[in-house]
This record gives structure tokens, sequence and C-alpha cells, in this order.
């Protein structure tokens, strides 16, 4: 058991208190009772419905509310707070029947991202109340109700009140504490005491049982407590048990809206009526265990408390005895219980807020509901936007179709390098679309149709949409213009232009020197043809497309042949590093393949053609003599099945992320080889083997046509055949079915 004592500091009363009448639509108001000033909530919440209920006896500030009929989670984004200061907030909920349903809502209460309190009634008439305290690390606060399917949500106020430094010190940035009781011991109120009694605002409830002796007292309680601070009207009450020789007992359970998390218990003693100054000692038991001792009352507060949270059983006995030489019975003031609130350290990928805020301010941003954290908790994120389920996540996927945006397209939109899909049609989006969109590597799906932008779109989206990384929509734009990527741009006409009429110019001066100019443009041939020859010989790196190479280059390519990384039916497969650096599979042809150099030569120009993300890449070849080989880039993390297979235990794990981009990005490379070549291409061996992976897990399709060469299932590289030579095809073929199959074995 550990406690702790402390002394008081002064406290100004009503400095930095914000009091929100939710619903209501008014000026500000003094509630009569406590002369706290209360405020409606139009300034901080966008949405949701302000209505009253029918009931003119209740305090002001639970006449009115505000109910929550659209979305999972509204958050009030309270603002103007101090920072790394604690807070007591609260919030109230009145329902009395408002909507005249005769149902009782049951929903959830958060601060932030971290789960706060369950709201649920016994009654319409119900004064629900939840309390936290804490610590607040910037200038605003989220406080969010999330609709569980059991009921509206709604709210009646928001209260928080600014604690002195020296209160609740246990409150810190990994922990909060949410009020459970908070007892006003011996009390024959019928009413809570809060301010201003209590200068924090804090709700005191009146308790007693019927075997106890109640006291109470006008003499002064000295507060020498700097810790809690509780009320001097508190502390001048008090219950000692009935029965002198008997002790004060109290029984408590977790609470049903969170079972599982620990306690933090907090007694408060003084003395009263004790003239002839006869000692009273108390030890404190919690389930028959001594946990604190000896606490001698005195006209100035004594306090005990936890330091660390307790965690025992499912409920609690808590027995205040007096000590074997105490003259007096037990005496007990008031009790703190607080149930412990483990703070979330995750959020939201800070560049993806700052995005999806900079858009909402840009784009006019009306009709959703972004207020606090964006994909946290895990279930409940924003309207309109995906997450993926990292600690802290980044956001995949926006919609915000038929959103009433207006205005240009921000450029901060090219942070979200996360982002896998972009819906923004159906709007009223003017201006060019950002060049940026095409540096989102991660992205296949961007949707821009039916808006007034203006412009060409870029190159390099066009160029993703025809090599089939990217489904783009841009139609319903009349003045957007799309280029083709086979034609000359503009500047090329411009520029085209211009040498022409330079020759018209000069034709004077081109016939004088015609016979000059013959023999320049005679040796420019020989040069180019021997540059081409050059090029073929030496394979630069710097080429786009795949190189020949000597059989030298590929010795040294291989360091000799040194490294085997696969054999099969239709080679073996080497290591190889290029000049550059970059990492090569090198397969060479077995002798004992019928293909010949007429059927390779073919092969290799099929190969040279086909370029996808998702199909692995030709990078060179050579055809010297009896040697055919093909060099591929290198794919480390081997093949799918093999990953699939291992069984060891530092083998590979593919989580269920992982398992679905594999089958997509293998679906999407089938899909360009039976649509996006022509003619096109029937890969005749989709299995796990003949899904190669780098690195980054990234998935690849290999071996298309691989059954013509016998490949075994010990390939764990390239092969491939030219497209619609003669080959086994199932007859009940579909491109759908392939893709079911992709599906199937990847996530198996």
């Amino acid at each position: 058991m550990q406690f702790r004592s402390s002394r008081r500091k002064d406290y100004i009363p009503l400095f930095g208190f914000i009091s929100i009448d939710c619903g209501y639509r008014g000026k500000d108001y003094q509630d009569p009772d406590t002369t706290i000033t209360y405020t409606s909530d139009a300034n901080y919440i966008e949405n949701g419905e302000a209505l009253s209920i029918n009931d003119n006896s209740q305090p002001m500030q639970y006449r009115f509310l505000r109910r929550f009929t659209h979305g999972k989670r509204n958050c009030y984004n309270v603002t103007g707070l101090i920072n790394n200061w604690r807070y007591l907030i609260r919030a109230s909920f009145l329902h009395a029947n408002y909507d005249s349903s005769f149902r009782l809502p049951k929903f959830e209460l958060y601060l932030g991202v971290d789960f706060w309190y369950t709201v649920s009634f016994n009654s319409f008439n119900d004064l629900v109340w939840a309390e936290i305290i804490s610590l607040n690390k910037v200038k605003s606060v989220a406080i969010c109700l999330v609709n569980t399917g059991l009921g509206t949500p709604f709210i009646s106020t928001l209260e928080l009140r600014l604690l002195p430094n020296s209160m609740y010190t246990v409150v810190n940035g990994s922990w909060s504490l949410k009020t459970y009781l908070r007892l006003d011991i011996g009390s024959l109120l019928h009413t809570n005491l809060r301010y201003k009694a209590d200068p924090c605002d804090r709700i005191w409830v009146p308790f007693t049982v019927k075997d106890w002796t109640n006291l109470n007292t006008k003499a002064s309680i000295v507060n020498s407590d700097d810790e809690f601070q509780p009320p001097v009207e508190v502390m001048q009450t008090a219950a000692i048990p009935s029965n002198p020789n008997g002790s004060i007992l109290l029984g408590c359970r977790p609470p049903s809206w969170d079972p599982e998390s620990p306690f933090y218990f907090y007694f408060f003693f003084a003395e009263m009526r004790n003239r002839r100054n006869l000692s009273r000692e108390v030890n404190i038991y919690i389930n028959g265990d001594l946990w604190s001792k000896i606490i001698r009352a005195s006209r100035f507060v004594r306090w005990v408390g936890t330091i660390l949270p307790e965690r025992r059983s499912q409920d609690y006995q808590i027995d205040i005895r007096a000590t074997e030489t105490s003259d007096l019975p037990p005496i007990l003031n008031a009790l703190e219980l607080y149930v412990a609130n483990v703070a979330s350290h995750h959020a939201t990928d800070a560049r993806d807020v700052a995005v999806l805020l900079d858009m909402k301010d840009k784009l006019a941003l009306k009709n959703k509901s972004w207020v606090g954290d964006p994909c946290l908790p895990q279930g409940y994120p924003w309207e309109a936007l995906t997450c993926n389920e990292a600690l802290n996540p980044r956001i995949i996927s926006l919609d915000l179709s038929a959103s009433g945006l207006q205005g240009e397209i921000p450029a901060s939109i090219a942070s979200l390098n996360a982002h896998e899909s972009l819906n923004l049609s159906n709007n009223q989006l003017t201006g060019p679309i950002p060049q940026s969109l095409a540096d989102l590597t991660k992205l296949k799906s961007l949707d821009l149709s039916r808006n007034n932008l203006t412009g060409l779109v870029p190159i390099a989206l066009i160029e993703k949409r025809n090599s089939g990384a990217l489904l783009l929509s841009i139609f319903q734009n009349p003045n957007l213009l799309t280029p083709n990527p086979s034609e000359p741009t503009q500047k090329k006409k411009t520029e085209k232009a211009v040498v022409i009429m330079a020759i018209s110019l000069s034709a004077t001066t081109i016939l004088l020197f015609a016979f000059a100019f013959g023999l320049i443009m005679k040796r420019k041939k020989i040069i180019r043809t021997k540059i081409l020859s050059m090029r073929k010989r030496k394979g630069s790196s710097k080429s786009d497309g795949p190189q020949a190479l000597t059989h030298s280059e590929i010795v040294k390519i291989t360091n000799n042949y040194e490294k085997v990384i696969g054999k099969g039916g239709y080679g073996i497969v080497f290591f190889g590093v290029l000049e550059n650096g970059r990492e090569v599979a090198v397969k060479i042809l077995s002798k004992e393949s019928q293909q010949g150099i007429k059927e390779f030569s073919a092969e290799v120009k099929l190969l040279m053609r086909v370029h996808h993300r998702y199909l692995a890449s030709l990078i060179g070849f050579s055809e010297e003599g009896k040697d055919k080989i093909l060099v591929f880039e290198y794919m480390s993390k081997g093949n799918l099945n093999e990953i699939l297979s291992d069984n060891s235990s530092n083998s590979e794990v593919l989580n269920w992320e992982q398992r679905i981009q594999i089958a997509l990005s293998a679906t999407q490379g089938l899909e360009y080889l039976h649509y996006g070549c022509k003619p096109p291409i029937v890969h005749r061996d989709v299995k796990t083997s003949n899904i190669l992976l780098n690195e980054k897990l990234e998935a690849k399709v290999a071996d298309f046509g691989s059954a013509r060469f016998g490949l075994t299932d010990g390939d764990s590289h390239i092969t491939t055949t030219v497209a619609g030579t003669q080959g086994y095809v199932d007859p009940e073929y579909q491109p759908t079915s392939s893709t079911r199959r992709v599906m199937s074995i990847a996530l198996a």
C-alpha cells in the first residue's frame, strides 16, 4: 500500500470554466443557483439537430439537447484550452422522452481517441453525467458521441473546469481518471453540492446509511490538503458507526461500462465534536487486507489514497476500523473513487490529417463531420474515408463524390502517399489536375469525372492508365484536354514547324551544298550503325529497354556463374549484378530445349514489348553461339509458394492486407496480358510458384506460357513463350476465372 498527503494553495474560482448548453441557440445566460454562465454550442459543432424537452421545471441547462441521427461518430471540438493543464470534463444527459419515442438509447462517449463512458438510462427522468480528469496536451479537445446501434446519441451539457496544477497529480500523459463515486459522507442534504461550495465545480453526492451516526459541525475545518482540496462544507459532515465498537463498511464493484480497469481510492478524514481531546485512529482494510495503517483524525483535513491503481477482484469490501489504541470509533468525511484510464498514444498520421483539413478549408466542405482523429478509434473513422489498421493509421481511400466541393484541387493532396483510391467526382471543382497526383505510387483508382476541370490531363496519369496501373475516370469535364501519348506534343509540333520554315528559307544554300550534305549524311549513317551495334553488344544500363549482352558480359554479371538461385525445366537460374549495382536473375536455356534461334528471337521481341508494374521485367538477353540466355529483374523474396509452404520458425508470415495486395497485383498483371497486349497473351500456368515477390513483398507474375517448356514446380524465376503459339488452354477459361484462382491461392 502506498499513500501520500499534502498542503493547500489558493485557487481562483471560475477561471478556465467552459460551460456549453448543447442545443441552446440563444444568448449567454447565468445559472441562478451556481452563477455559472452557459453559452450556446453553435461555435463548437457543425452537425446534429438542436431540440428541447417538454419540462420547464428542469434547470435551464438541461432543457435543451442536441441529437445525432447521422453518422457513427459526431464530435464537439472545444477550443481555447491551456496546454499541459489538467481539466475536469463533464458531460450531462437528460432524455425526458424528448422525441416521444418511449425508447431509452444506449451509446458511447469518447475523449479524443480514448473510450470514456457508456451512456445508458434507467428512466426518462434520469440525469446521467460522466466525468473525467485529463491532462490536456493541446489547445483543443474532441468529445465524441458514438452510435453503437442501440439508439440515437444526444447530449444536454458539456462542462470543462481548469484545475490547479497541484491537484490530481497522478493524472499525466499516460493516465486519466474517470469519476465513479464522489461522496459527501454524513450529509443530510437532498441535492448535490458543487460550485460555489467547491471552487472546482466537482459534484459531491450526499451519502449515508442507517447503521451510521451522522455528524456535522459549523466549526472551522482547516483544509491543509493541496492535492484534492475537498470543500470545507463536505469536510464539516461525517459518519461514525452507530455501534461504538463497530466499523464503517462500504462495498463496490467495477462499473459495467469499464469492468476491467483498476481503481484509485481517496479517503478524507477530519475531527469534529472532540472536546476532550480523545484520540481517534483508524486502519483501512480492503477485502480483508490491511490497506492503510493508522490515520489520526484532527481538525486538519487528512487524506489517504493510492499512488498506483488498485486491481484486486470483481468486488471490493472497504472496512474502516478503529485501532486498538484509539479512544473513539472510526470516522469518514468523504470518499472519491476513480476508474483509471490508460491514455492512447496512437493517432492518424499527421501528414494525412493536415491534407484533410486543408481540403476541408479550401474546397468548402460543409456536409462532413470531420472533428477529432480521422481514423481512431478503430471502427469509427470520419465519413467518406477508409484507413488501414496500423497503430498510427494511414488513410487509403477517400470518397468525396457529390459533396459540393468548389475550387481547385489543393497541391497538398500529394502528401496522401498511402492512398489507393480517390473519388472527387460530381462536384464543382475547377482548375487543372495537379501533376503531383501521378506521384502517388499506391494510387490505383482516381475518379475526377463530372466536374469543371480545365487544362491538359498530366501525361503521366494517361500513361499509368494505359499501362493498367491506374483506373482513371475524367469524363464530363468539357474543358479538359486529354493528350495522346503516341502523338507529338504541341511543343514538338512547334519545333517541327520552325525547322520546316528554316529549311524553306535555306533551300538555295542546301542545293549549293547538296553534295557535301550527302557525304555528311552517309557518314552519319555509318556512325549510327556502329552505335546501334555497340548498344546491342554493350547492353547499356541507361537504355529504356532490354539490352543485348555478350557471353563475357554474362560471365562478369554472374561472377563466373557463382550462385545458383533456381533450377527447372527451362534450365538453371544464376544470381547476378549489373555494373550499376542492379541485381538480376540470369536464366540459361537448357541444351535439351528444342527451341531454336528463330523461336528464341521471337520470344525476346515479345518480352521487349510487354511492360507492366505487376509483370516480371526483361532486362537483357544473349544469343551468342548455342547459348540462349534471358536476364530478368531479381525478386529477392522468391515465389509465393515458398512463403506459403515454409513452416520454419523464421519464415515470412503474410498478414491479410499483404495477401490481398498480392492477389490484386497478380490479377492486374494477368488482366494486362489478356487485354492490354495485342495480340493477347494467355498465361496457361497460373500457380503460386509463378508469382514472385520483391523485398517489399510486392508481387509480379512470371512464366507466362511456361507449359511449352515443361516447367517444374521448382522453377523460381522467368520462362516465356510467344503469344498465340499452340499450347493447352482450359476450354472453360475466362479472365475472371484466373482472377478467382489468383485470389484463392494468395489468401490460402
